[in-house]
């Protein structure tokens, strides 16, 4: 019995210890300001210098409302953007410009979801202009990432047979981008749903989510979570699971912050305490 007890305690204190160093990693990100206890939260995207950010707050994952906060002496301040009634996700530009997102709404109450993508930018007062749909070759497109030479980063998910992953769209001299372009099979593996891309600014690290897969898969490309790839000339490698809960969405702070999705609330976390350089040449080994 007590060899029982002794093996009992002992299991319970080494689980008890690696739950702590899990939850270590990361806390929530700006409680009671920004992550609101009984509301969900979602869809960050920061720019530049750190000093605005977009983000959602919803209780029906179809029908999120979009919220931008900006940095003053004081902490930071939420507004709600009025641009757009819900969306589905949305992302800011670097210099904090323009935002692109995604809507997918019902036009009747029984009717299926319809997709469509958007682009609005800042008139000089600081207002917000009127949304301009996308082309319809982006009309499916989500999980939008502006990178600082404007290029933009997106998660389309294609019909049977083609590709379904992250693609990327250049900027037109009109405001409006090119067709989507594939961005590479190492990044989005078949038959893997890959999603939700954040850039660095040499463009040259990628963090995605992985998800989409059954056991068998997961066995050959790893289990479903955040990934971080790295760009080696024109080639991507295969990436590196980070060690975070699995998250539908996710950013990165000028001071090298990951701000991620966990229960409905954001988390930041260190990228310095998962081994990450993001502006560096090179992926470190994580801890």
């Amino acid at each position: 019995m007590k060899i029982k007890l002794l093996v009992s305690i002992t299991l319970l204190t080494i689980n008890l210890l690696f739950a702590q160093t899990e939850d270590s990693l990361y806390t929530v990100f700006e409680p009671g300001i920004i992550s609101l206890k009984g509301v969900k939260e979602g869809s960050p995207s920061i720019t530049a210098d750190g000093n605005t950010m977009v983000f959602v707050r919803y209780q029906s994952y179809g029908e999120k409302v979009p919220y931008i906060a900006n940095k003053t002496e004081k902490g930071w301040k939420v507004e709600r953007l009025n641009f757009v009634d819900t969306l589905y996700n949305l992302a800011i530009s670097p210099d904090g410009g323009r935002i692109v997102f995604k809507t997918r709404n019902r036009p009747s109450p029984n009717a299926d979801r319809v997709n469509n993508a958007f682009r609005v930018d800042r008139n000089e007062d600081g207002t917000w202009g009127k949304p301009v749909k996308m082309q319809p070759k982006l009309k499916d497109a989500g999980y939008f990432r502006i990178a600082e030479d404007g290029t933009l980063y997106l998660f389309i998910n294609a019909s049977e047979g083609t590709p379904r992953g992250i693609f990327t769209s250049e900027p037109k001299a009109d405001g409006s981008y090119t067709d989507p372009t594939w961005l590479s099979d190492a990044v989005s593996p078949f038959p893997s749903v890959t999603y939700s891309p954040v850039i660095n600014a040499k463009e040259d690290k990628l963090i995605v989510n992985r998800a989409g897969l059954n056991e068998e898969e997961e066995e050959k490309l790893g289990k479903k979570g955040l990934y971080i790839y790295q760009k080696y000339g024109f080639q991507w490698d295969t990436g590196t699971r980070l060690n975070l809960p699995y998250s539908w969405y996710s950013m990165v702070t000028p001071n090298e912050q990951i701000v991620f999705v966990d229960n409905g609330d954001l988390y930041v976390a260190d990228l310095a305490d998962l081994g990450i350089s993001w502006n560096d040449e090179q992926i470190t080994e994580q801890p």
